[in-house]
């Protein structure tokens, strides 16, 4: 990353970089500010600090991209606008292109993006703005021109890497840290719904091999905040912070961890305090806490699968029946360690109900060979999950077997290709079954 950014800072004309350093300069006070507003999540304070900083009529690109560069992931959609206003006021400056070009890409606004990353690429020799271009190309339908791109950035040595930073880089939807900022400014204002999802997020990262990444410094400062709205005498807090803390702990300890016994009898421990090891317990009222107690009893043994799934199967069933998603994932984790034959049903009810994604991919694998391309589960599951790699593949190789609609579903393989984490080896055996089709002039 430092490279690309001395490489990108050499291609700015003189005065952008005085105008550059100028900003930084003028931003200090407020970087310095900064930390007071993240415990209570105050964002429009944050915002109004940096805005405050240098007048509007001060600013100049260098400012905007920098006020886009800061609030990239606390409010992606603030951030835009800042790039916009940096790109209308130095469209040349390749700094300036490339932010603003990706958010763009973030944004969904392929056909203005893509001639922009053709000149960063052309122009100044960026590698990145080019390997953009091509899902740019794949999601605007022009499987051609994405196929004659791929083959300028495929031997790129650095394609694994650019991959990587890239999918991160361009990925939609909502970030992490703004959603840190909602909920904590929700439980300083007195709401406490969202205490459980704002500790699982620092708790967890979905989407990596590992299922508990910690956010250690944010996950401190919301237990002070949640010390203020949660009595921690209270049942509610004792189940959350045990949970929390097992799973706080085997991270520490690094996964997969090489023994357990430890952690588990400090859990079992506070667990047995809350009837959790007792026959006929019953399951923690909270969803998040309810889920990943399930896995925390099982994976340390204080629980054997049949036992606790004959004490909570019927509560997370009428929990699930009620659209309770987690209450149906506990459920099934239960069963499947159980050996139940009600898994099946399980799965049909969890997607039926929550249309969770990891139900439809279970469903789905049931069906194998006999999987069809106009599946419900797998047009449903695309529609609410377009990208993602997994039913990519599987409606790819629908297409193939049936001999229809095989254009289309490369074209959204390719794009699951760089949904984070990135995979330059799905995207280019996508390009080379691609490749195949558009040389014999098939049009399936």
């Amino acid at each position: 990353m430092l490279d690309l950014l001395l490489t990108l800072a050499a291609l700015a004309a003189p005065d952008f970089r005085a105008d550059q350093l100028q900003a930084t300069r003028d931003y200090i006070p407020a970087k310095q500010q900064a930390a007071a507003f993240h415990p209570t999540g105050d964002l429009e304070g944050l915002q109004k600090v940096f805005l405050e900083a240098v007048p509007a009529e001060r600013r100049t690109a260098a400012h905007y991209k920098q006020l886009g560069d800061v609030f990239t992931a606390l409010d992606p959609e603030f951030a835009r606008k800042q790039f916009e206003q940096a790109f209308a006021l130095a469209p040349d400056e390749p700094v300036v292109a490339q932010a603003w070009v990706l958010a763009l890409h973030r944004a969904g606004r392929f056909e203005e993006a893509e001639p922009i990353c053709a000149r960063l690429s052309n122009a100044h020799g960026y590698a990145r703005a080019g390997l953009q271009r091509v899902d740019c190309l794949v999601r605007l339908g022009r499987l051609g021109e994405a196929l004659e791109a791929w083959r300028t950035v495929r031997d790129m040595p650095t394609l694994a890497k650019d991959f990587r930073t890239l999918s991160e880089q361009i990925a939609a939807g909502d970030t992490r840290e703004h959603r840190r900022l909602v909920l904590r400014k929700a439980i300083a204002a007195g709401d406490a719904q969202g205490i459980e999802a704002l500790v699982f997020l620092d708790l967890m990262r979905t989407g990596g091999p590992r299922r508990f990444e910690v956010d250690r410094p944010d996950l401190e400062m919301d237990r002070k905040l949640i010390a203020k709205h949660l009595d921690p005498a209270s049942r509610r807090a004792r189940e959350l912070w045990s949970v929390c803390d097992f799973w706080f702990a085997v991270w520490e300890r690094g996964f997969p961890s090489p023994s357990i016994g430890d952690l588990a009898a400090a859990f079992g421990e506070r667990a047995r305090e809350l009837g959790w090891l007792e026959a006929g317990s019953d399951a923690p009222a909270r969803p998040l806490v309810a889920r990943w107690a399930t896995t925390a009893l099982l994976e340390s043994g204080l629980r054997k699968p049949g036992d606790l799934l004959g004490d909570w199967e019927r509560a997370l069933t009428a929990r699930l029946a009620e659209g309770e998603a987690e209450a149906g994932l506990a459920l099934l984790e239960m069963q499947r360690a159980a050996g139940s034959p009600q898994v099946p049903e399980t799965e049909r009810l969890l997607w039926d109900k929550t249309r969770d994604l990891e139900a439809a991919l279970a469903l789905l694998r049931r069906r194998a060979e006999r999987l069809e391309g106009s599946d419900p589960v797998l047009r449903g599951a695309l529609e609410r999950y377009p990208r993602n790699a997994l039913l990519c593949d599987m409606a790819s190789e629908c297409a193939r077997r049936e001999g229809k609609g095989e254009r289309e579903a490369l074209a959204r393989q390719i794009s699951s290709g760089f949904q984070p984490p990135g995979d330059p080896d799905r995207v280019d055996s996508a390009f080379e079954r691609l490749e195949a089709l558009l040389s014999k002039g098939e049009r399936r």
